[in-house]
């Protein structure tokens, strides 16, 4: 081994070395700073216990407040812990990135040689750099740092999607809390069907045949009302766990907004093919690949150069010393193919990407549309059909030319219309998250966790 000396290139060295700082931030930066210009959200990754007492608080101040879409996705974005865990993936793609662009340490090699038949000791250092590592120090920094960035895009996607999971699990705790309270109100008809039925039957007004439609009436209306309350549970404690919250103490408004008048999402699949943070990363490492290609294909696969220093009989040798492997076994060929194959997977990933983004803003598309369109069916026709339906029947009652079961019919099929109603707003505010999600560049099936490979095989 052996030992480079003080020389001008030693100072090119400290130059090179001089650009090789981690960032103090870590490169979470970009991706606050993408998420915010993307959708408006603030973003933070928190990093040690002071930041995390704060957030804490400000996570108590809007549980204290009526929960909102809006404060949800506050929350989530703040307090979620697989979020923060994704976010340490940025640190470690930056970090990769930072040692993938250092030169590695010489090494130092050291001999003490003891003479068996007296003399003086002899000694031998040498310390030595892998010349060729310098060589390509340049692009194995591009490499890593188009893998770092590909990291930080998918992280920056995975922030998007979590904002979309929050909103549309919010709006699914409306739902099914309107729901419930619909629920429990056509379990209170049916039961006063029941209790009616029951006197009538008992005073030989109607057959036994009625009563049991009665029953069966109540015991449907109860399962179902059981089975609104346990989706009212779920769908509370699926938003604790997007929010990242363990208790379950908060409390929100109910009432869930008719579709506005233009949901501003016109051109989407452009939109989303344009702003696309799955097609982008995969660009990067369409670019990383293409720069390991290169790397692969180098004549010489390592090789060290130096200087030796030798003392012997008193007096010290020193000269320059050089190591290159000589190619006998691995030509190289098969780490050259290796990287082709990479490549070419790389850019069929790059074209895939591409055709998942157009279909899924074709289908948010149709799915907005159509659930605007339910939407404005239900509160246009079926709603107003069924207030009339139950007002006539009401009249008819009261008139005596009907009976106290055709009264209480409308007023269950009332109901009903209710609970599908708020199954149509809810499916309108779920297409128009996921096409936002889109048109902001995430996609809705973004992975869970990001890992970074942006040291490559150092």
């Amino acid at each position: 081994m052996n030992t480079m000396i003080r020389t001008p290139f030693h100072i090119i060295l400290l130059g090179l070395l001089a650009g090789c700082a981690m960032p103090s931030d870590q490169g979470f930066g970009p991706v606050a700073r993408d998420v915010k210009a993307r959708s408006g959200h603030d973003v933070a990754w928190l990093r040690d216990g002071e930041s995390r007492q704060l957030a804490d608080d400000l996570t108590a101040s809007l549980l204290a407040e009526t929960l909102t879409a809006e404060t949800a996705t506050r929350i989530a974005l703040l307090n979620n812990r697989d979020l923060q865990a994704t976010f340490a993936q940025v640190g470690i793609a930056t970090a990769d990135a930072v040692r993938a662009a250092t030169p590695r340490n010489p090494v130092l090699d050291a001999a003490m040689k003891l003479p068996t038949e007296g003399g003086g000791v002899n000694l031998d250092f040498g310390v030595a750099f892998e010349f060729v590592d310098l060589l390509f120090l340049p692009a194995r920094g591009r490499a890593a740092a188009a893998e770092a960035e590909a990291t930080r895009l998918r992280v920056t996607g995975e922030v998007l999607a979590l904002a979309a999971r929050a909103r549309n699990a919010f709006v699914a705790v409306q739902a099914a809390t309107r729901d419930a309270a619909l629920a429990g109100e056509a379990l209170t008809v049916a039961g006063a069907e029941a209790d009616v039925a029951k006197i009538l039957h008992d005073a030989g007004n109607i057959t036994g045949e009625r009563l049991a439609r009665a029953g069966e009436r109540l015991a449907r209306a109860r399962l179902a009302a059981s089975k609104a309350e346990g989706g009212r549970i779920a769908a509370r404690e699926r938003l604790n766990v997007v929010m990242g919250v363990r208790e379950d103490s908060w409390r929100l408004d109910d009432a869930i907004p008719d579709p506005p008048a233009d949901d501003g999402l016109a051109d989407l699949e452009r939109r989303a093919l344009d702003s696309s943070l799955d097609v982008a990363a995969t660009r990067q490492d369409l670019v990383a690949l293409g720069e390991r290609n290169g790397l692969a294909r180098r004549a010489i696969a390592d090789g060290g150069i130096g200087a030796v220093a030798e003392r012997n009989e008193g007096s010290w040798e020193v000269g320059p010393s050089i190591a290159v492997p000589l190619p006998l076994f691995d030509l190289g060929g098969a780490r050259s193919a290796r990287a082709r194959a990479l490549v070419r997977q790389a850019e069929d990933r790059h074209a895939a990407a591409q055709i998942r983004v157009l279909s899924a803003a074709r289908t948010a598309r149709a799915d907005l549309e159509r659930a605007r369109t339910d939407a404005a069916a239900s509160r246009d026709e079926a709603l107003p059909a069924g207030r009339d339906a139950l007002r006539q029947a009401t009249l008819n009652y009261n008139a005596m030319q009907t009976g106290i079961f055709d009264l209480l019919d409308a007023r269950a099929a009332s109901l009903e219309t209710g609970r599908r109603h708020v199954a149509a707003l809810a499916a309108y505010w779920t297409a128009r998250a996921n096409a936002e999600l889109l048109a902001q560049g995430g996609t809705a099936d973004a992975p869970s966790s990001v890992v970074s490979e942006a040291a490559g095989d150092r």
